[in-house]
């Protein structure tokens, strides 16, 4: 992997994995975002027909830790 590909992830702010800029993903707050596992296992649920969330995943917890 080149250095510019590890920039360009950043960590789950459910479970600390890098995420890629291009991978499924669910944004939130002003820069968080969750990897894929950690949205579902959060409640969220994905409409592949629509391309978007039907269901935003829990993320009060996680917004209160956002400074």
């Amino acid at each position: 992997m080149h250095r510019s590909e590890m920039e360009a992830r950043v960590p789950c702010a459910g479970c600390g994995a890098a995420i890629a800029d291009d991978s499924r993903s669910f944004a939130f707050g002003e820069n968080q975002l969750l990897c894929w596992g950690c949205a579902l296992r959060r409640g969220g649920s994905f409409d592949a027909e629509e391309d978007q969330w039907s269901t935003d995943p829990r993320t009060d917890d996680l917004m209160a830790e956002e400074s």
